[in-house]
């Protein structure tokens, strides 16, 4: 998350970042990950939301919403269990690689850089 609010804090002037939590992957009732908080598997939409909650009292920068129950946006941007994008204009102009081996805040900040540089040299 630190290299995440790092780059929210870089292009906060540039860009509007928002954070979609989804399906908990590492649920203390089922699949638990040493070290990771305890979040029980979200069976309502408010259990999601408290969950996503504690994502915020730990230092999330970004704005965020809780995805449905049915998965809506997980299953529209493939993001389980985790997932950068770059949308403009409503069109997607960047889809990271999945996480966690794929997820890579420096492939963000690189789109971002030139975006701003070509935006810049337009003026």
């Amino acid at each position: 998350m630190a290299d995440f609010n790092e780059l929210v804090s870089e292009y906060a002037g540039c860009a509007d970042f928002l954070s979609v939590y989804v399906e908990e992957m590492h649920a203390s009732d089922s699949w638990k990950y040493e070290g990771n908080i305890d979040i029980k598997h979200h069976r309502t939409l408010d259990e999601r939301i408290s969950a996503a909650n504690l994502l915020q009292k730990k230092g999330l920068k970004s704005c965020l919403v809780a995805d449905t129950m049915n998965n809506e946006s997980c299953k529209a941007y493939a993001a389980m269990p985790e997932r950068l994008y770059v949308v403009l204009n409503g069109k997607v102009m960047l889809q990271g690689g999945k996480g966690p081996h794929n997820y890579s805040v420096d492939e963000v900040r690189e789109w971002l850089r030139n975006y701003s540089n070509a935006l810049a040299n337009q003026q």
